[in-house]
């Protein structure tokens, strides 16, 4: 009887230690799983660094957009003060034509009545 008692204590702690193998095994493998939906710190970083350039890189896009189309403005009112100023030099030169023609004809007029 002390033999089958000896033989049940040695079953015994054989299965406490493969419960405590069981368990370390367990928990191994749950810190491995939650170590698989962590995502490395490098990456992380990487990615803010990756999402601040591109904000960046939109702001001076919008930016520089902004710039062109209001120097495009500027060009395009520059044009229409130009194009007026023309049509008044025009103007101007025609009637100035004209005066010296009249002052012409004034002119041979008084030549001829010399």
């Amino acid at each position: 009887m002390d033999d089958r008692i000896i033989e049940i204590e040695k079953n015994i702690s054989s299965l406490e230690t493969s419960v405590k193998d069981i368990r370390y095994d367990i928990a191994r493998v749950r810190e491995d799983s939650n170590r698989g939906d962590e995502t490395p710190s490098w990456i992380k970083t990487a990615g803010v660094f990756v999402l601040l350039t591109v904000f960046a890189n939109i702001m001076a896009s919008v930016w520089w957009a902004s710039k062109i189309t209001s120097t495009q403005e500027q060009i395009i009112e520059d044009v229409r003060e130009n194009i007026d100023e023309i049509e008044i030099i025009k103007d101007l030169n025609h009637e100035v034509m004209l005066e010296l023609n009249r002052l012409s004809v004034i002119l041979e007029g008084m030549d001829l009545g010399n």
